[in-house]
């Protein structure tokens, strides 16, 4: 069987399914929460639709088979997760996770632009560069601009004809400057910079170690693990990334992201056990 016939064949079994009435959806997950198999197969079957929209946005960058297959685990890790009396529907809640999945995938196994490693890395920090610009209202910045903004910001020496060859190089039927999701990520933003930091993130680890000693003592125990190793600070080896984190909790990045961010605000606004600890 071809991956195109197999495609179509899952179209159509899926396609055959009604949507879930909000009362059979709540119904089937509290099922399933319970322990009921056939209510967990039933809830995970009926969504499979969620997955296909999704995957549709990242034709581009891997096989479409693949995709569907990602997309379908995510759909199972949501069940598994999902708590029915939380008020979200189901959709709502188990498209972030195939989103993530789905971009895991692609950032993991698809560097598929065939262009040289350093017209890759330097691509991506143009696009930042770009980005930066666009945000001081200049949408199209010069080439003499781009090497300005690479200069400061990530310290990168080079020349416009440089920067000119490499969005020649890079501007392919997989172009790194591709929207593949509705937030406007680009494909180039998927692929691991191994050079630059995210500047944000050097500021917030300066503000953590600057703190450390006596504001940690002030936060709960998942805050402190979640700040320790997110910056590799107290002790531990390595700083680890948001989407690490999610896994670790079991959550989203995007709850990694806030609860650091709460965490890191209290590190700013010490509370009375902070100074006691302090003074």
């Amino acid at each position: 069987m071809t991956e195109n016939s197999a495609i179509t064949m899952y179209f159509k079994k899926i396609g055959k399914l009604p949507l879930l009435t909000k009362e059979e959806e709540h119904d089937l997950a509290v099922r399933a929460k319970a322990g009921d198999a056939k209510a967990r197969e039933t809830l995970i079957e009926r969504n499979l639709k969620l997955v296909i929209p999704v995957a549709k946005r990242y034709m581009k960058a891997a096989p479409f088979a693949d995709l569907i297959q990602e997309g379908s685990r995510a759909i199972v890790r949501a069940v598994d997760k999902f708590d029915p009396d939380a008020g979200t529907k189901f959709s709502t809640y188990a498209t972030p996770w195939i989103n993530q999945r789905i971009g895991r995938y692609v950032k993991k196994h698809c560097r598929n632009v065939f262009v040289p490693e350093h017209h890759v890395n330097l691509a991506i920090q143009i696009n930042k560069v770009k980005r930066a610009f666009a945000q001081k209202g200049l949408a199209d910045p010069s080439e003499e601009d781009i090497v300005g903004g690479l200069a400061e910001m990530f310290k990168v020496e080079t020349d416009a004809k440089t920067v000119r060859e490499t969005l020649e190089f890079c501007q392919t039927e997989t172009s790194l400057f591709a929207k593949v999701g509705d937030d406007d990520t680009e494909f180039g933003e998927l692929l691991k910079d191994e050079n630059a930091e995210d500047p944000a993130a050097g500021i917030e680890r300066e503000i953590v170690n600057a703190k450390l000693v006596s504001a940690l003592r002030g936060l709960t125990d998942q805050e402190k693990t979640i700040l320790e190793l997110r910056y590799g600070i107290a002790g531990r080896k390595a700083a680890v990334s948001d989407e690490a984190l999610a896994e670790k909790f079991a959550t989203m990045p995007a709850e990694i992201k806030k609860a650091r961010r709460a965490a890191l605000a209290a590190l700013e606004r010490p509370s009375e056990k902070n100074r006691s600890a302090a003074a």
